[in-house]
């Protein structure tokens, strides 16, 4: 079975979330041991095999348009990287039509997202099972801030104070076949949750691939030290960065 080997990097958006915080700079730029988030997907997806890698960014970004253009940066990733600007806001998964065409399966990653998922096993089960699309999923637990009633018409079964529900959520990382682009506007902005109901919609194949690998979104700077907890393990699989 041929390897996916083409990838696309979402940073388009404006880090609204973390610029909230007093720091200006894109998230893709903010940095954990010395290196930038940015650096730190291009590692990872060249760790795991993917060799030819598009990220998108917003045209109004133009520091990290430079930093992706650098000549330097491409060396350092040992791999073939292109800039794809938005001129207008793209969402979360509309920038991948500007290169979907060309290849049979596309993985995306997005810059705001650090974790030791091998993205090649994610990649071989996409092919495996034939979906149109397939999104990585990891269990997440959130406490729930009040008392939980379990309740039989007007009979309450059972009170559970502030519980902690275990459910499974998006990873922020997806392989997408070529078919989906019938999914995906032709203009304007589309995300992720759209794009998945308009697949289910047209009853394509969409699957779960389950993992139990550490994940993190960065986006503050409590998520950023994290961050840089998580990379400087000794075990991180990036370790193509130079440290």
């Amino acid at each position: 079975m041929r390897d996916c080997v083409t990838a696309m990097i979402m940073a388009g958006g404006q880090s609204m979330r973390m610029r909230a915080d007093g720091d200006s700079t894109h998230k893709g730029l903010r940095t954990a041991m010395g290196k930038p988030l940015i650096e730190w997907s291009i590692a990872s997806l060249r760790f795991f095999g993917f060799t030819q890698i598009f990220v998108a960014v917003s045209s109004r970004e133009p520091a990290l348009i430079a930093w992706v253009a650098d000549q330097q940066v491409r060396a350092i990733a040992d791999s073939s990287v292109t800039l794809i600007v938005e001129e207008q806001p793209l969402g979360t998964i509309g920038g991948i039509r500007q290169i979907a065409v060309e290849f049979e399966d596309v993985i995306v990653v997005n810059v705001d997202n650090v974790t030791n998922l091998d993205l090649r096993a994610l990649a071989t089960f996409h092919r495996t099972s034939a979906a149109t699309a397939t999104i990585a999923s990891h269990e997440q637990a959130f406490q729930i801030p009040y008392g939980r009633l379990d309740v039989q018409g007007d009979r309450v079964t059972q009170y559970a104070e502030k519980p902690v529900l275990v459910v499974p959520v998006s990873s922020g990382v997806y392989v997408v076949n070529r078919r989906a682009l019938g999914a995906i506007t032709e203009k304007g902005r589309m995300d992720i949750p759209e794009f998945v109901e308009t697949l289910i919609g047209h009853g394509e194949l969409v699957c779960a691939y389950v993992h139990a690998s550490q994940w993190l979104d960065v986006n503050d700077e409590r998520t950023l030290k994290e961050a840089e907890a998580l990379v400087s393990s000794p075990n991180w699989p990036c370790a193509v960065c130079e440290r």
